[in-house]
């Protein structure tokens, strides 16, 4: 039988303290060291992971510099209860013993102690391998690739069977041979336990996830296989072929199948979206919810399509079949752009990601072959975060919706927000949202045409009695490019200014951000000053496709326009920006809304705060993590128009109603 601690799980950390996971890795051959760490919270969810390359080290190096860099981490994200982790025995003892000075590794001793000794409640404990996967597979991506520093705002997608084994406790049988294996049923000798230390063999997880999978996908079956049994269809039951059944589709083998719906609730006060993807077999991957406020369902249909593509990006995936119910969604996201509409905005930054070197086609379903998606929608609307991450399914959707879909259970659609699974009753083929290929096209144009019309002249009204905010967000820029955001700050009663720049890919992840305090300055300089020292930044960290963004319009004339500015009170820091400009590169200065830089008002409002003429920041500010994540995601701001703009607006929209009619 096998010993008490050969049998280890992830348990979750105490209530309100927070899980700091820390490895160390050394490959045998080439001797490329890396480190990974990962937070999560007491509820098992991830917050964020790093991990860097680290040369030819040693590996209690490894594991001493994964320490101190997992403790940082949790510091600058604002945690002040720690639970920390690590499977180096050796490790552990040295930094919570009295410093050894005649250590090789003194220095970085004392800075883990002096760490430790911060004012926070923070625990060090030794763990076991194998409840140290995450971690471990975070430090050997880092030892493969050749980044200093990773930052990991969603979990890889190797990591997934990881995580799910550690969110749901499942055990594994650790031999400590380097080798960990899920627990059956059967015994199994014990045996001695050998130094931590020693350890580093690289251990072969992918066996281990393989083998879980195998255990996981096993029970699944019998669960829905029990649940098919109990499901009576009868005769008569319609098969997945039948007018007016629908079922969920399985994708071509190699694809995944991406979700998304928008929902709006009867009040019209309260819009969410949702999305999930699953693979070739139907298995959940992952899914997000959130809450969009008070915004029209096209807006909510939208965005769904648009995060769900962003997420499947970031999850490496590259081909893709999307499903949305949505007939004007993917009508829009099909055709020519119209810069136009209400949402050309969003629209662009749809086919923009559909553009990317992947292979992505959008479609249009039912409405019940969404089922899951609609239900996270509805979730996301019922609520009021912004954005939630489901590793797993929501347990509701377990085997209510879930099941159905992998078992291919047909519903019957009948539009009116029900549906029930496995009965026999047929739709009449007269309703407008349904779909059939012997559709008469010009008929469906005619229909789309009807509730364009509809929305837009509802929308003038809603304007026309509420007026209505513009609706704003962070845009990813164009593949290949990075975007630099800048601002300056000024307080005119204590007579302090500082300035913002924060750089980001095409994919929104944070690359770095500087900020800094001004003497004997104004706002125009604040904003000037801003611009120079970002395009400066963005030059020397080799970047050399750049779209630069400032919220001040007069700083975007300023440098725009080519002509003297000999007289101008800041010549000297318009040459200096004309000059940058001129360098070997692509480059654009644009302007963007308040609501569209609101991470880089917070860096130059917090250099304008400190006397620091300047600060550089290689990890984004744990404050700023609500805001990052807004502009990550594409989380809307309302900025209030004016009445002008409404008229404007609405006659331009009557004059086209008229002309359609």
């Amino acid at each position: 039988m096998a010993s008490l601690l050969s049998c280890s799980s992830l348990p979750s950390p105490r209530q309100g303290f927070t899980k700091l996971n820390v490895n160390g890795w050394l490959s045998d051959t080439d001797h490329r060291a890396g480190f990974g760490c990962h937070l999560t919270n007491d509820c098992g969810g991830w917050l964020v992971g790093i991990s860097g390359f680290l040369g030819n080290t040693s590996i209690l190096y490894a594991e001493l510099f994964a320490v101190e860099r997992g403790l940082l981490l949790a510091w600058d994200w604002g945690i002040r209860k720690l639970l920390c982790h690590s499977d180096s025995l050796m490790a552990v003892t040295l930094v919570s013993d009295h410093l050894d000075y005649h250590h090789q590794y003194a220095g970085l001793m004392a800075d883990i102690q002096n760490l430790l000794g911060r004012d926070w409640e923070v625990q060090l404990q030794h763990t076991l391998r194998g409840m140290n996967s995450c971690a471990d597979l975070l430090a050997k991506k880092g030892a493969r690739d050749d980044d200093a520093l990773k930052v990991w705002l969603l979990p890889p997608l190797p990591m997934k069977c990881l995580m799910i084994n550690d969110s749901m406790d499942i055990p594994c049988d650790y031999d400590y041979t380097g080798t960990s294996n899920a627990v059956s049923s059967s015994t199994s000798s014990s045996t001695e336990p050998l130094d931590e230390d020693t350890k580093n063999l690289d251990y072969d997880s992918d066996a281990k996830n393989s083998k879980m999978q195998v255990r996981i996908e096993e029970e699944l079956t019998q669960a829905l296989t029990s649940r098919m049994a109990s499901i009576h269809l009868g005769s008569s039951s319609p098969s997945r072929h039948e007018p007016g059944t629908v079922s969920w589709e399985f994708t071509p083998e190699g694809f995944t199948k991406l979700n998304v719906e928008g929902s709006l609730c009867e009040s019209h006060d309260r819009a969410g979206f949702g999305c999930l993807l699953k693979d070739d077999c139907g298995a959940w991957i992952v899914g997000i919810s959130g809450f969009l406020g008070n915004v029209s369902i096209l807006y909510a249909e939208l965005i769904a399509l648009k995060r769900g593509l962003i997420l499947a990006w970031d999850w490496g995936i590259r081909m893709l079949l999307c499903h949305s119910d949505s007939l004007m969604v993917v009508s829009l996201v099909s055709g020519d752009l119209d810069y136009h509409h209400e949402y050309a905005g969003l629209v662009a930054d749809i086919q923009n990601l559909l553009e990317r070197d992947w292979e992505v086609h959008v479609e249009r379903t039912p409405s019940k072959g969404v089922s899951s998606a609609d239900w996270l929608a509805k979730q996301g609307a019922n609520d009021v975060d912004a954005l939630k991450i489901w590793l797993l399914p929501p347990l509701p959707m377990n085997f209510s919706l879930m099941g159905e879909d992998s078992m291919d259970v047909p519903c019957v659609y009948d539009f009116t927000g029900k549906y029930e699974a496995g009965t026999s009753l047929i739709i009449s083929s007269t309703d407008e949202d349904t779909e059939n290929p012997d559709y008469d096209l010009e008929l469906i144009e005619a229909k789309k045409a009807i509730m364009q019309a509809r929305m837009e002249e509802e929308l003038i009204q809603a304007q026309l009695a509420q007026d209505e905010p513009r609706i704003v967000c962070w845009v990813c820029p164009p593949q290949g490019f990075a975007k630099l955001n800048v601002d300056g700050s000024f307080y005119e009663k204590q007579q302090k200014a500082g300035f913002g720049c924060l750089l980001r890919d095409d994919c929104g992840t944070w690359v770095v951000g500087i900020s800094g305090f001004l003497e004997n300055s104004s706002t125009l300089h604040a904003e000037l000053a801003a611009v120079e020292r970002g395009l400066l930044l963005a030059w020397d960290w080799g970047i050399r496709k750049l779209i630069c963004h400032s919220d001040s319009m007069t700083v975007v004339s300023l440098v725009s326009n080519g002509g003297n500015h000999d007289r101008h009170q800041f010549a000297g820091l318009l040459a200096n920006i004309q000059e940058l400009l001129q360098r070997d590169w692509q480059v654009q200065v644009e302007h963007t809304l308040r609501e569209g830089n609101s991470c880089a008002d917070w860096l130059a409002k917090d250099g304008a705060k400190d006397d620091v003429v300047l600060k550089v920041w290689l990890l984004a500010p744990p404050s700023m993590g609500d805001l990052l994540m807004d502009d990550f995601m594409g989380v809307p701001s309302l900025r209030p128009s004016n009445q002008k703009t409404v008229s404007k607006l609405e006659r331009a929209v009557r004059a086209r109603l008229r002309g359609k009619r």
